[in-house]
């Protein structure tokens, strides 16, 4: 009997790692099927705390637009810290474990767990990371969290620094994912990635600034060696590779190439740059539908709004949320991270006309439109969605408000999003169920 016992334990132990290999497996495909290869960046939650060999245990990333650069190389950035959170190569999947809007229903009938324990985890070898400290500002560098201290023992829940000292404005989209943010409360930056044969470069805009502006490359280690083009110099600083660059009257222009030893991870090198020329329309096809007839015999009059389920793109639209303009038209935000807009929503209609307006939210679940503009609340903040040429797609996205705390655990979504009588805006969001209680 006893003999019994001890296989029937080793039996259910066996069978318990094939499910969880196989639960691996099923989200590493997911990553590659969900990931957009004609669009610059999509967001994710990036725990990088215990990664094999890694030199930092804090690095967290609540909010990061991750930017695929090659077909094997992928940077966070932490819309938060206004950092280089880690990059990585990889020779399959980008992560280990699966997002929400990744694995969630309906994809594989299951949801991703509770709390912060199974986070997407980078899937490969790092090339450098950096801790949780700012990763750009003006005067001396610090290596700690300039943010307010919380009670709790894991100090997860801080949202974005004080705007005087940085805060992330947007990213552009045309430009093919150059991202703009502010230092010091006054001096502008703008910055691309670019992966080349011989590296990875930074390329930065900086506007004129009165005080010297700092870059915190990385937590020196010996896998890549830096060096640096233009108006900035390259440091040692508290085992920290920064960038200095003096104070200005007028405009600079710095790159700062990260060049890894192992000259394997370059492979893709070429078959992606952020920062590259993008198409006039990003997605032309339209998606027309059947528009079924008001049943107006009824007590209530529910009218159908059929959704581009089947789509050229093959995206799952699992609708979030809807807003209309003053002129009829729909805004359709999905648990994915896209937008689609709906047209000829008007009396005597048979048919809609929907069309992709953009991508890469971080699984939201809200849109509003105020004043004929498109707001959207992700886990990153608010989104005011700018289509600047007026050719039916975004191409910026304004991180309109960032100040909301946001943390890693699954179950803190971004819920709901209302515009009050001033137009100010109001948000509902719930706060950690697996760790322990959010401070808002």
């Amino acid at each position: 009997m006893r003999a019994f016992f001890l296989l029937l334990t080793l039996i259910c132990i066996a069978w318990e790692a094939a499910s969880a290999a196989d639960k691996q497996a099923e989200s590493e495909t997911r990553w590659r099927d969900w990931i957009e290869t004609d669009f610059p960046f999509f967001s994710a939650v990036v725990d990088a705390r215990e990664v094999a060999d890694a030199p930092i245990d804090n690095n967290l990333t609540p909010r990061a637009l991750v930017f695929p650069l090659g077909d094997h190389c992928f940077l966070a950035y932490d819309v938060d810290l206004l950092r280089v959170a880690v990059v990585w190569s990889t020779a399959d999947s980008p992560f280990v474990n699966a997002g929400s809007a990744v694995i969630s229903y309906p994809y594989q009938g299951n949801k991703a767990p509770g709390g912060t324990t199974s986070l997407p985890i980078p899937n490969g070898p790092l090339w450098y990371q950096n801790g949780i400290y700012a990763g750009v500002g003006v005067g001396q560098p610090r290596f700690q969290d300039p943010r307010r201290e919380l009670p709790a023992e894991e100090k997860v829940v801080q949202g974005g620094l004080d705007p005087t000292l940085a805060r992330f404005l947007g990213i552009s989209l045309t430009s093919g994912g150059t991202i703009h943010y502010e230092v010091g409360g006054t001096v502008e930056v703008s910055e691309r990635f670019a992966l080349q044969q011989d590296g990875l470069w930074r390329h930065l805009q900086i506007g004129p600034h009165a005080e010297p502006v700092y870059v915190v490359l990385a937590k020196e280690n010996k896998t890549i060696s830096v060096r640096c083009q233009g108006d900035g110099v390259v440091e040692s600083l508290q085992r920290h590779l920064v960038c200095r660059i003096r104070s200005s009257s007028k405009p600079q222009s710095v790159s700062i190439l990260h060049s890894p030893h192992d000259q394997s991870l370059l492979r893709s090198a070429t078959s992606r740059l952020s920062g590259g020329k993008t198409p006039a329309k990003r997605w032309p096809d339209e998606v027309r539908l059947p528009l079924p007839p008001a049943n107006l015999e009824r007590v209530l009059n529910l009218e159908e709004l059929p959704l581009p389920l089947e789509n050229p793109y093959g995206r799952a639209v699992r609708a979030a949320s809807v807003d209309f303009f003053a002129d009829g038209r729909a805004a359709l935000v999905t648990f994915d991270g896209d937008v689609w807009l709906g047209n000829r929503f008007r009396p005597g209609a048979t048919e809609v006309v929907w069309t992709r307006f953009t991508s890469g939210l971080h699984e939201p679940l809200s849109l509003q439109i105020r004043d004929e503009e498109i707001f959207v609340f992700d886990r990153n903040g608010i989104w005011r969605l700018v289509d600047r040429d007026e050719n039916g797609e975004a191409d910026f996205h304004e991180l309109f408000c960032s100040r909301i705390d946001q943390t890693a655990d699954t179950r803190e979504f971004a819920a709901a999003l209302e515009v009050e009588q001033d137009g100010s805006f109001l948000v509902c969001k719930p706060g950690q169920t697996g760790t322990f209680s959010a401070v808002l």
